[in-house]
């Protein structure tokens, strides 16, 4: 039995008390196998990726044999606790001994009480093993500072003594960055490593690689190949004993066993094998090496020697993940089930390998910054597991008052029967023993699996399967047979014995989930219950996007009858929602209905409502006309809409518009009232009609702005809740964004640029690249604003010290400008300050420029505080009103306060670069001006025609080619889709089904991709442009500006560093694209220290920036790594 010892931990960095505790389990418990999780937390610019190759350089330069035992994993978790449940539970073998080592403060961690539940049921034996001190220890934060301060001799003391003096330098070199040159030659060469076939190092000699990740690619291996160049690669995760043969194999074969780079067994010339039983080939490995027979006596490699694989990593995180950790004929592509020409013995599941892909595989790594939560139900949802489930129903008394049996396909609409028949008081006792042992004979929900697929491989997604199941092991085992690993949570084991889990216990386990980078949530559920309790989170957190889905049903005649039921039986629920305020109808039925008509409501609602919008015309699906009805009160309503939400809070607002939905237009009219008496709301200029009429939205007519989750609502909300990019400053465009932009103005632009004269309107600033901050001043005091709701109520420099608490350097940044710059305004008359803030109403728009927080461009030692310039607002709405530039009594300010030493910031006015007419104009101008006239010529386009118009007709001749079958009607609004982004057309709407599905399939899957390449055009023409006029600019305010470019290299190096050791081809792809930008408009020889230019033309605010933004995409890279 498998015996393994686990020491989940940050790391950040390792030092030797951290590797003389993983040598200490080793040495001191029976376990075969030592596993050291590195989290993946960063902390002060330690990443998991320096630590994991800290761990690495310990490791394999350690001549101790306790060493082998050692495995380095990147962690599924931020957290080392939820590290050991989730490796006990999904990862750990069954029947296995698990030793988890902890320290003397940690051995009595209460958090570790409940992981027996998990143990128990797969048979683990688990054991906390305390670790005395070790020798070497220190704190991280001790070691970060040594990092930090470039005490080196210091850091070397703290790492394992078995370094020589040269690997210490190496593992410094780790911590510090890399002083590589990144010279174009570098470059060139690294780019065509990256590129390059994979290759293994074999006693210096190099063996190009076939590399078998996927189970497909496992399953088919050798079979029916005559010939091999080169050698063909099966990678592990862990090592653990391997078994393959040679069935239906063409050419004997050399079978290498590889763990931690090193040869433990070589099988030579493995024969070709046709018979029923073949010969098993074993060895304990965590890398398995098939090379043409008798390569290795060829050419002298023999056990022990040293293999080199590509990227030179084996435990990265960046290997590429094998999201099925078992092989099955479904997911080769065999849905009909077990083929008789593939034979099976044992656990051997095909004719390549006995058990390919084992538990070692472990999950796909949590990246920990996540910006969608997928959450999927299994039973009823990802499969059916038809199960009896006996119940008993006891009174409040606790007397039973009736017994009896369901199934788990009938489970929701029993539970409401009974509570029907005795009462919402009643406790039932349910028994669910069944599921885990029929679970076996569970039938896919092949729809909804194929999303978990996709869901799966969504490198911004996490996904968990929440079931209401009582352990989850049962449901982890059915998905690996179904070819995948996924992340189970059983909310029943909490729960008392008998009793369901409600949809109040779902919801709750995802708001607890729900973090900051949290942008959507996916969940699908089959029970009503549980979707109604999701619909509260969506209320609740109205920035995030919930995408709450009843599951397909699993027969497509059910599906039929269910719909006629629902129309036979239910239209009274259409009729309802056959009202201007369907939505918020639509909330106010699902409060009130349960069971089938709340089923009957969310399939109306999904199949004629979801995807209307505020101004879009819907085909009836009647043919009944519906008269005109009055609108009064909730269009007063709306006129008070900004002054109620800011005044009483927007749960008021919400209230009032349920009122209005109950008909209590008088009830409204009369509150609307009381608040103007009492001075909480004042007329609106331009009252619209109280008697204004309006068609239902149903029938096709315009539909009200106003109404609750409307996507004018949601843009309303979103505006009052979060500025525009650069904080105050509001949003930039590059000239290629502006589709507004007529061919004659891009023209004008080219000549503007080159001539160096686009400060005709304004000066040409630089733009910075740094926090942005507004700040106000009122009553001696400086308040900050990040987002609209500070606008109101800025914070004060306690509040901004208490919202980044924890955050190091950043805090130090914004709380260290906002004292030093309350100083500073001091300097000024009171007066002065009250017309320049008008006592809270106008922002100082600024930039925080700290050596300690930067984010791609060194600017020098110094910190800054750059002032951009005066933004007023409405304080009501929270909204811009306009902007000035920087007053003149602040410019002297910056001088004069800079005369005199500052705590930590000095003052700057807006850098205002000098522009000049690039060398060689006569060549340049034509050069651009030529390839706009291309675009144009394409579709005869004139000068005065919008670039907006060239995509129509990109569009256009698309639609006609690929969709011949649509209607022209069909077509047009494709265009409209496609071209100008407008969602109103519903794809489902389209006659044709072939057509339907492919412009279905298209949308989800090509578009996004063609838009980018359509754009590309224009960006490039763009970005080459300021390409040539940043080159031209000397003044920037980088201070040192060689230095600059010298430390972008370095970060851009070390990017691509940690991209090379990546074999996700996605990745690869993003990588390719980025540095084919790049090279489109001048390569890496024309970087410029400096984020590029702001100005202004016909008043709008552009910028260029010429290869910042390709490079800056690239170093964001990482994060998919």
């Amino acid at each position: 039995m498998e015996k393994i010892a686990l020491l989940p931990g940050g790391f950040k960095p390792p030092h030797a008390g951290h590797y003389n505790m993983a040598k200490w389990l080793a040495s001191n418990t029976d376990t075969n196998t030592v596993i050291i999780k590195v989290g993946a937390n960063e902390r002060d610019g330690i990443t998991r990726e320096m630590s994991l190759k800290l761990w690495d350089l310990y490791r394999t330069t350690d001549s101790d044999p306790q060493s082998n035992k050692l495995t380095i994993l990147p962690s599924t978790s931020n957290s080392p606790v939820a590290d050991v449940y989730d490796f006990i539970e999904q990862e750990a073998p069954e029947e296995s001994t698990i030793y988890l080592g902890v320290g003397e403060k940690d051995f009595n961690d209460k958090r570790f009480a409940n992981i027996s539940k998990f143990a128990e049921p797969k048979g683990i034996k688990f054991f906390i093993t305390e670790v005395p001190p070790q020798s070497g220890g220190v704190s991280g934060t001790d070691m970060r500072d040594f990092i930090k301060g470039g005490r080196k001799e210091e850091f070397n003391k703290f790492i394992p003594d078995h370094l020589t003096p040269e690997q210490k330098e190496q593992a410094w070199g780790i911590v510090t960055g890399l002083d590589e040159d990144f010279s174009k030659e570098w470059w060139s060469g690294k780019l065509s490593e990256i590129m390059s076939d994979n290759q293994a190092t074999i006693n210096g000699q190099l063996v190009p690689l076939e590399i078998m990740n996927s189970p497909e690619e496992q399953m088919r291996g050798m079979m029916g190949r005559k010939e091999l160049d080169g050698g063909m690669l099966f990678p592990y995760r862990i090592a653990g004993e391997r078994s393959f043969h040679m069935k239906d194999c063409l050419i004997p074969l050399d079978i290498v066993f590889i763990t931690q780079g090193e040869i433990t067994n070589i099988d030579p010339n493995c024969p070709p094998c046709s018979e029923e039983q073949c010969p098993q080939y074993t060895g304990l490995a965590d890398n398995v090496l098939e090379l043409p027979g008798n390569y290795c006596q060829e050419n002298n490699i023999n056990v022990g020697d040293y293999i080199k694989f590509p990227q030179d990593e084996p435990y990265s995180d960046t290997t590429p993940y094998r999201d099925h950790a078992k092989s099955s004929e479904w997911k080769a592509g065999m849905p009909d089930g077990h083929k008789d020409d593939i034979p099976r013995k044992g656990d051997q599941i095909h004719n390549r390998q006995t058990a390919p892909v084992s538990w070692e595989e472990s999950l796909k790594e949590s990246r920990g910054g996540e910006s969608e939560l997928h959450i999927y139900d299994f039973d009823e949802t990802i499969a059916r597991v038809e199960t009896p489930i006996p119940y008993t129903v006891e009174s409040p008394e606790g007397k039973t008052i009736e017994k009896g049996e369901t199934t788990s396909v009938e489970f929701e609409k029993t539970k409401d029967n009974l509570k029907d028949s005795h009462g919402e008081e009643i406790k039932i006792n349910w028994d669910f023993k069944a599921f885990a042992n029929l679970i076996n004979k569970g039938t896919l929900n092949n729809e909804v699996f194929q999303k978990l697929l996709d869901s799966i491989k969504n490198p911004n997604a996490k996904v968990t399967i929440l079931t209401a199941r009582a352990i989850g092991l049962p449901v982890t085992k059915f998905l690996k047979d179904q070819g995948i690993w996924a992340y189970v949570v059983p909310l029943g084991l909490n729960k008392e014995k008998g009793q369901p889990v409600t949809g109040e216990d779902k919801a709750n386990w995802v708001e607890k989930r729900i973090k900051p980078t949290t942008k959507s949530v996916l969940f699908i559920d089959d029970a009503p219950e549980n979707r109604k309790a999701m619909y509260t989170l969506k209320d609740k957190y109205p920035d995030i996007n919930f995408n709450v889905e009843t599951p397909p049903t699993m027969e497509l005649n059910e599906l039929s009858d269910r719909e006629i039921k629902f129309f036979a039986t239910h239209a009274d629920i259409l009729k309802q929602l056959n009202t201007p305020n369907f939505k918020l109808k639509f909330l106010e039925l699902h409060e009130e209905l349960e069971g089938e008509r709340l089923e009957a409501l969310e399939y109306f609602w999904e199949e004629y409502f979801s995807n209307l919008d505020d101004s879009c015309e819907i085909e009836g699906a009647f043919d009944k006309k519906v008269n005109e009805t009055q609108y009064g009160a909730h269009d007063l309503l709306s006129q008070y809409k900004d002054q109620i939400q800011t005044n009483f809070g927007h749960q008021q607002y919400r209230d009032l518009q349920l009122m209005i939905s109950q008909q209590k237009d008088e009830e409204v009219n009369n509150w609307i009232n009381n608040a103007k008496e009492l001075g909480k709301l004042e007329d609106p200029d331009n009252l619209h009609p109280t008697d204004k009429t309006m068609k239902p939205s149903f029938m096709g007519k315009a539909i009200s702005e106003t109404r609750l989750f409307s996507k004018g609502w949601w843009s309303n909300i979103i505006q009052k809740e979060i500025l525009t990019e650069g904080g105050a400053a509001g949003h930039m465009n590059h000239p290629f964004d502006d589709r507004d932009l007529t061919f004659a103005e891009m023209k004008e632009l080219v000549h503007l640029s080159l001539q160096g004269k686009l400060n005709v309107e304004a000066d040409v600033q630089e733009k910075t690249d740094g926090q942005n901050l507004a700040v106000t001043y009122k009553k001696g005091k400086i308040g900050a604003a990040r987002n609209k709701a500070t606008i109101r109520e800025p914070m004060s420099i306690e509040a901004v010290a208490a919202k980044f608490e924890g955050r190091g350097d950043i805090k130090d940044a914004f709380v260290n400008s906002m004292r030093d710059l309350e100083n500073a305004l001091k300097e000024l008359p009171e007066e002065t300050l009250s017309n320049i803030f008008k006592e809270g109403t106008n922002f100082l728009n600024m930039e925080i420029i700290y050596p300690a927080t930067k984010n791609v461009i060194t600017y020098g030692p110094k910190a800054y505080l750059q002032f951009h310039g005066i933004d007023e607002f409405s304080l009501d709405t929270a909204t811009k009103i306009q902007s000035y530039g920087v007053p003149e009594e602040l410019k002297k300010l910056t001088q004069n306060i800079n005369a005199r030493t500052q705590d930590t910031f000095e003052l700057i006015p807006p850098k205002i670069l000098t522009t000049k007419e690039v060398r060689n104009f006569n060549e340049k101008e034509p050069y651009y001006i030529e390839q706009i006239n291309s675009l144009q010529k394409e579709f005869n386009l004139q000068d005065s025609d919008k670039v907006v118009m060239y995509h129509q007709k990109w569009w256009e001749n698309k639609i006609t080619e690929e969709f011949p079958q649509a209607t022209d009607e069909e077509k047009e609004s494709l265009v409209r889709r496609w071209a100008y982004f407008e969602k109103k057309f519903r794809l489902r709407g389209i006659q044709d089904e072939e057509t339907r599905q492919k412009a279905i399939d298209f949308d989800k899957t090509n578009f996004q991709q063609q838009n980018k390449e359509n754009v590309y055009q224009f960006e490039k023409i763009f970005l080459e442009l300021g390409v040539d006029v940043l080159i031209n600019i000397e003044n920037y305010l980088a201070v040192n500006p060689k230095e600059s470019i010298n430390d972008l290299r370095k970060d851009i190096q070390k990017v691509i560093k940690q991209i090379e050791k990546s074999t996700d081809l996605e990745v690869l792809k993003k990588l390719n694209y980025q540095l084919k930008r790049i090279e489109d408009i001048g390569g890496f020889d024309k970087l410029v220290p400096s984020e590029g230019i702001v100005f202004i033309y016909k008043g709008k605010t552009y910028k260029l920036t010429g290869l910042f933004a390709p490079v800056n995409q690239l170093l964001g890279l990482t994060k998919y790594v």
